[in-house]
């Protein structure tokens, strides 16, 4: 499952059109689907409490998902047009920062995200007076050599990354944005939907991407499975001792193939020995 997270409704609304959504029944978030349950669009509303929710809600009830994360943003140094792509995120309430993999390639701008509270505004210029625990301005004048240009700030981030790291690796996230403003004041919902479309081709292969990647690293995952069935020489109700793992640990973001790979250097050549590896795996797994 594709996993969409977007802050209000003008940013999905072109994705929505364009993937043939439909709106999902009885959610406590506004979620938006396609027929086959491949992709699913959904509405955090504003801000890092929001977003937090919305995600960790939406995970809990997720098979295998891979999360992007796509919106608007306001531009903090020039304005810039076209899609960027997050490699870091800097949270400026607490001064933590996150850093999504970037395995996936594409042909959006690297930058900075820095992620507030607050809605920027121009007489409430974050690189000067926003009250952080840090001076903003100078961290980043200090980033100044590996981002240049552009540095973004948005309400949700890293609030995502957060609460998507409970349940999905770093290279299993992504953060897109394009630029709107400098003034939240000064924006509407038109202007908005505007931008977000005019980014959906290239949108749209940054998706066939990710299919395309999350496909190979399920057939990896199936291999490995596969392989550890095959070295234990597993029986019929082992086998399906083994698939009943993980399946729960996929629902619980657990990173069991890490586990099968550790496990798979083990000497294993009697039957009992099978079944002590096996043991150990869902031990490892499940606790027990």
């Amino acid at each position: 499952m594709l996993e969409i997270f977007c802050a209000i409704y003008p940013e999905a609304k072109p994705l929505i059109e364009t993937f043939h959504l439909k709106k999902e029944r009885n959610t406590v978030f506004d979620q938006f689907s396609n027929e086959d349950h491949t992709i699913r669009c959904t509405l955090t509303g504003v801000g890092k409490e929001n977003a937090s929710a919305a995600v960790t809600m939406t995970l809990m009830h997720s098979s295998h998902p891979f999360v992007l994360s796509y919106g608007c943003s306001a531009y903090l140094d020039q304005e810039a047009t076209g899609l960027f792509q997050a490699c870091s995120i800097c949270d400026i309430d607490t001064g933590i920062a996150y850093y999504p993999d970037l395995l996936i390639a594409t042909d959006c701008k690297e930058c900075g995200f820095f992620t507030g509270s607050q809605l920027l505004q121009d007489d409430i210029n974050p690189r000067s007076t926003l009250p952080v625990p840090f001076d903003l301005k100078v961290y980043l004048e200090s980033m100044h050599y590996k981002y240049p240009s552009y540095y973004l700030y948005d309400m949700e981030s890293s609030a995502v990354y957060q609460s998507a790291n409970r349940f999905v690796g770093p290279h299993e996230m992504m953060f897109l944005r394009y630029t709107t403003d400098q003034d939240a004041r000064s924006i509407h919902a038109d202007e908005v939907y505007r931008r977000s479309k005019e980014n959906i081709p290239v949108l749209e292969q940054i998706i066939q991407k990710i299919f395309v990647f999350h496909e190979e690293e399920k057939k990896e995952m199936d291999t490995v499975v596969q392989q550890f069935k095959d070295k234990i020489h597993a029986s019929t109700t082992q086998v399906n001792q083994i698939d009943q793992i993980v399946m729960y640990c996929m629902s619980a973001g657990i990173d069991y193939v890490s586990i099968l790979h550790e496990l798979l250097k083990q000497d294993i050549q009697e039957k009992e020995d099978g079944k002590r590896v096996l043991n150990a795996f869902q031990r490892r797994c499940c606790g027990e």
